[in-house]
This record gives C-alpha cells, structure tokens and sequence, in this order.
C-alpha cells in the first residue's frame, strides 16, 4: 500500500470502530480530545497523524498500536490488487 492508501484505511477503521461503538464524530472527538472536523478529516484519510494523536485514538478503542495497524492494513488494497473480491467473482455492475 502506499501513504494515502494507508491513511485511508486506518480512517475506514477509526470510522469503522467510532460507529461500532455508536459515537458521532463529535462525542468521539471530545472523548479522545481532538476537533470535531480533524477526526472527519481523519476519517476520509486526509490526514497524517502524529504518534501521540495514533496511541490516543488506538488507546480509545482498547487497541494496541500493532492491533489499529494490523486492522487498518486488512482493509486496505491487497498486495495483488484484488481488493478483498473472492477468486472468480466479478466487480459489482460490470
């Protein structure tokens, strides 16, 4: 993967948990102490997070740092380029 796919994925998994967890993005900003709209942006995968801001929001969801990168990495692109489709099926709408 590369820099935006990561950035990408770990927001698909912070957004992934935040819902999991039934929390708006601002009652999960003020949890984790960070602005209603960075986590947004974070979430879209707009932005690189310092260390600190990547323990607190792994911290929040009872996550080690390897456990929020393993699950992020999980949802990202495949090394193959399959993007999670099971062998012999097709793209939706093609």
């Amino acid at each position: 993967m590369n820099e935006n796919e990561y950035k990408s994925a770990l927001g698909k998994l912070i957004k992934h948990q935040r819902v999991k967890k039934q929390l708006s993005q601002e009652d999960y900003a003020a949890h984790v102490n960070l602005h209603r709209t960075y986590v947004g942006a974070i979430e879209r995968g707009e932005k690189n997070l310092s260390f600190d801001n990547i323990l607190k929001i792994a911290q929040s969801f009872d996550m080690t740092l390897s456990q929020l990168f393993k699950k992020a990495e999980q949802l990202g692109p495949k090394p193959d380029g399959v993007n999670g489709l099971k062998a012999g099926r097709k793209p939706r709408g093609n």
